[in-house]
């Protein structure tokens, strides 16, 4: 069982891309000879190493207790898999920095209409609006892939990761 263990190790270490500092968990399927459903049983490589059967055998009555509110110590405990998840960390993410800058000046201006009435609308380029930048609406915001519309008495602010919070007016 060792073996195996060592074998998926090594595999779940190639297929790993942030595996430094990767977390192990060793599960064995276990059940009672003859029946269907198996129980995963958590047990440490120390317990593997030493083929410490009492402490196994001990943490699969505790947890087939637990399950069914009994167990039956003295019948005999099969396993049917070994399973290892092993669990990376990757880094921690990080937002792409945005310029600080509270001037949100528009690209140009568009007829927008609002409730069947037409309105002329300053309309920003996303990519220009740095943190802290505030737009009143009625505006449009434009990027790639979307277009943010701001109604009349709404408020939108740039926060510092990029993100765009828009405070609906009247919703206060």
């Amino acid at each position: 069982m060792v073996r195996a263990h060592e074998e998926m190790v090594q595999e779940a270490g190639a297929a790993l891309r942030h595996g430094a500092k990767a977390q192990r968990q060793i599960h064995l399927d276990l059940r009672y000879v003859g029946q269907e459903f198996s129980l995963q049983v958590p047990v440490t490589l120390d317990q593997l190493k030493a083929g410490d059967h009492r402490a196994i055998r001990k943490a699969f009555d505790a947890l087939y207790q637990h399950r069914y509110a009994h167990h039956s110590p003295d019948e005999p405990v099969e396993m049917v898999n070994i399973r290892l998840a092993v669990i990376g960390q990757r880094p921690r993410l990080t937002f792409p920095s945005v310029r600080r800058d509270g001037a949100a000046k528009p690209a140009r201006e568009r007829e927008v209409h609002f409730g069947g009435k037409a309105v002329r609308c300053p309309v920003y380029d996303r990519p220009t609006l740095g943190e802290g930048s505030t737009i009143a609406g009625p505006a449009i915001i434009q990027e790639h892939g979307t277009t943010t519309v701001l109604f009349p008495g709404d408020t939108c602010r740039v926060m510092p990761s990029g993100e765009l919070v828009i405070e609906i007016g009247g919703a206060a």
